[in-house]
């Protein structure tokens, strides 16, 4: 969401040059949700090429792809600055967390393989975004179930102190 509003606001480029943390959501990589919202990308992926090729001064393109260092992996956005085949080119939207050689605003080349999600803005309107959905989803779930484990902390009572008053000398 916060990714899309700066899409969105009157100066994208900027607007995603601020330092900001974009919120780590943990999948499984085996969840079906994700892997249908990424088969969707690359399935429509000639729709953002051809898009991306026929660019009017104000339309945003942004990609999400797949970085990976040591035993580290995530799905960063990126704006594209250019398609050249099966190679993405576009600076980095959002800092990483845990890939610790590249860092916002740098310029990155991805290949396809890497893809995982994709968005396009004209005027008031989005295209894409498939895992965006997902994820909030995702999200929001995670956040559900830990109010109901805090709530259900709270009401235990076998969490609360004894009574003990007449034991102590204070």
């Amino acid at each position: 969401p916060e990714t899309e509003e700066k899409l969105r606001s009157g100066t994208p480029h900027e607007s995603l040059a601020e330092m900001y943390y974009a919120p780590m959501v943990s999948v499984d990589p085996d969840d079906k949700d994700l892997k249908e919202a990424v088969e969707t990308a690359r399935t429509r992926w000639p729709e953002f090429v051809t898009a991306f090729e026929a660019r009017t001064d104000d339309q945003h393109f942004s990609i999400k792809a797949r970085f990976e260092e040591d035993d580290n992996v995530e799905f960063i956005w990126l704006t594209v600055t250019a398609i050249e085949g099966d190679a993405i080119y576009g600076e980095l939207g959002n800092e990483p967390h845990a890939i610790e050689r590249i860092k916002i605003g740098d310029r990155v080349r991805v290949t396809l393989e890497d893809l995982n999600d994709w968005l396009y803005l004209s005027g008031d309107d989005h295209v894409g975004g498939f895992s965006i959905e997902v994820l909030a989803r995702k999200q929001q779930e995670f956040v559900e179930r830990a109010e109901a484990a805090r709530a259900e902390e709270s009401d235990d009572p076998s969490d609360e102190d004894d009574d003990d008053s007449q034991d102590s000398p204070f």
